[in-house]
């Protein structure tokens, strides 16, 4: 049975940056949801996106193609996208598919929310 997908956003100090909490599986309906919140945080100037993927469950095609869809959209935004929390089948279906080298993975929020600070820097130096 599937588990239906919920996505919780979690607002940072910073007003480009954003957490999108995946919980459930990311499969052909879900990748609509995931997109559309994408999207609307992009629209919104929360060009920075971080996804939290510790409780997502499955993932199939469709929540890859979201995933890189949202990280195109971030990228032609002037920000990006990266995943924290990859495990388990997730991280086997990224690696196998050769997709974690597309999509930028991080250890944790803490290391997510320093690629804000290290990009700024670079930008300004």
């Amino acid at each position: 049975m599937s588990a239906r997908l919920s996505i919780t956003e979690i607002r940072q100090d910073d007003p480009a940056c954003t957490v999108l909490v995946l919980s459930g599986d990311l499969d052909t309906l879900a990748a609509l949801l995931l997109d559309l919140q994408v999207e609307t945080a992009i629209f919104c100037g929360r060009v920075r996106v971080i996804i939290d993927a510790h409780d997502l469950v499955f993932c199939d095609s469709a929540g890859l193609r979201a995933l890189l869809a949202g990280l195109r959209k971030a990228v032609e935004a002037g920000g990006w996208l990266c995943l924290i929390g990859v495990h388990g089948a997730f991280e086997r279906v990224l690696r196998l598919t050769g997709l974690e080298a597309a999509l930028p993975i991080e250890a944790d929020l803490t290391a997510a929310l320093a690629r804000t600070h290290g990009i700024d820097a670079q930008a300004a130096g």
